[in-house]
């Protein structure tokens, strides 16, 4: 059978869904995916929202998931369909209709399914697929997602845990400053007990301390390479989602001209004409809101 003939064929299956295609997502989408770091499964409500973009996802369902980057791609394409259809709903859906929709593989679609019903944020109404709502009571804030691409969702959502790590360290300075350093008010002596009894529970001490957050920080805490660690954080500052601040010390020495006199000094991470640079992690800050 010739090559053309092949194509012919193939293009005459897929052009028409087929019910047992119905069928093999429905038990796709009922077959439950563990993921990695998950103990258990929990069931959610299924909610259908209003047409409009998706700007918060639950915490909890986003720790769930993490070390996962197939699951968090399957949340990325959920993003993507819920921010296209009306009610969140693909009438008749199938592989092939999913395909024509978000451009993905038919075989990546299906494994997308099988993880979103693990997580239960999918069910059937007949042959039609409604996606749930993936907001909770505790939410991160996404920016704008209307315009986006499944790539581009999967960078921002990889990006909220780089953000829950800066507002982690953020509560834990404020709660040093307020047990060490507190300020004159009313419920000044009530703020400065509690904080003092958070900073004895978590053993925060007495001094905050910061050391940035390097590429292999990020790397091992999302569990990617540093390639896309470094693409995460760069998605992340150019959408304000994030503020680096870049740290660096200089020290003039003018007897360091070359890399040999360099290495035998011991310090630094680079030098440049007569100075010796030490690099550390960068800084990331939460930005500052926008005002009009």
């Amino acid at each position: 059978m010739s090559k053309q003939r092949k194509n012919k064929r193939h293009r005459q299956r897929n052009s028409a869904p087929s019910v047992a295609d119905t069928a093999q997502l429905q038990a796709t989408a009922m077959t439950e995916v563990p993921h990695k770091g998950a103990s258990a499964i929990v069931p959610r409500t299924v909610k259908a929202q209003k047409r409009g973009q998706v700007l918060n996802i639950g915490r909890n369902l986003l720790m769930q998931v993490r070390g996962d980057l197939d699951a968090v791609k399957a949340l990325a394409m959920a993003i993507w369909v819920k921010n296209h259809t009306q009610q969140s709903r693909v009438t008749d859906c199938n592989p092939y209709r999913l395909h024509q929709l978000t451009g993905l593989h038919c075989n990546t679609i299906k494994k997308y399914i099988a993880l979103l019903g693990g997580l239960n944020l999918i069910r059937w109404d007949g042959n039609d697929l409604v996606f749930g709502s993936l907001s909770e009571r505790n939410n991160l804030h996404m920016p704008d997602t209307a315009d986006r691409s499944i790539k581009e969702l999967e960078n921002m959502l990889l990006a909220l845990y780089i953000v829950d790590i800066v507002k982690q360290k953020a509560y834990v300075k404020q709660k040093i400053e307020e047990a060490h350093n507190p300020k004159q008010g009313k419920e000044a002596l009530a703020k400065m007990k509690r904080a003092r009894r958070t900073c004895r529970d978590y053993g925060y001490g007495n001094e905050y301390r910061e050391y940035g957050l390097s590429y292999n920080t990020v790397a091992r805490r999302l569990d990617v390479s540093l390639q896309k660690a470094s693409e995460v954080i760069q998605f992340a500052v150019e959408n304000r989602m994030l503020v680096k601040e870049k740290r660096q010390e200089q020290f003039y020495a003018p007897r360091v001209k070359g890399a040999e006199n360099y290495i035998d000094f011991g310090k630094g991470t680079f030098c440049m004409k007569n100075n010796i640079y030490t690099v550390y992690a960068n800084v990331y800050l939460l930005p500052e809101p926008l005002t009009a």
